[in-house]
């Protein structure tokens, strides 16, 4: 249950179908900004889009934050992680079906989500994988369904019926 009311329904954006997206629109210049990233992260990036899916879920996964996971669940199957890829990205799992690549995003999801700064060997093993471009772009995903989960779960924003 959402731990403050969702904005009202003057507020551009609160008639949004998503609640997260009526939670922002308390702000103005927050959902605006929020939006901008993160349509930015998911369409506009070069980073391949199921190394983009495994990284937002395993933070979603490692935060506890259902409404993030479920979301982005449908967005993995529909960029084409398998079920058992899916299944690889939960905490403690064996992650042998991800491959080397997809064991290095995990490990940089891993560290960022506990830590500030990701070390030189996790980093590295990234971009043995990755140019710099996706690199940065993978640290900013990180960072930013980081930001989202912590939204979620601290505003209590109740997943759509």
């Amino acid at each position: 249950m959402a731990r403050i009311p969702y904005a009202p329904q003057e507020n551009p954006g609160a008639d949004h179908p998503m609640n997260l997206f009526r939670m922002l629109a308390h702000s103005k210049p927050v959902s605006k900004g929020f939006a901008k990233l993160g349509t930015a992260l998911l369409s506009e990036c070069k980073l391949d889009s199921k190394l983009r899916e495994m990284a937002i879920l395993r933070v979603g996964l490692r935060a506890r934050a259902a409404y993030e996971v479920g979301k982005h669940l449908e967005i993995g199957r529909l960029v084409g992680l398998s079920e058992a890829q899916l299944e690889a990205l939960h905490p403690g799992a064996d992650q042998e079906t991800l491959g080397e690549t997809g064991r290095a995003v995990l490990a940089l999801a891993d560290e960022l989500f506990t830590q500030v700064r990701a070390s030189d060997e996790t980093l590295e093993g990234v971009r043995r994988h990755l140019g710099d471009q996706e690199t940065v772009e993978l640290v900013v995903t990180i960072g930013y369904y980081g930001m989202v989960c912590r939204v979620l779960e601290t505003l209590g924003v109740d997943i759509e019926k």
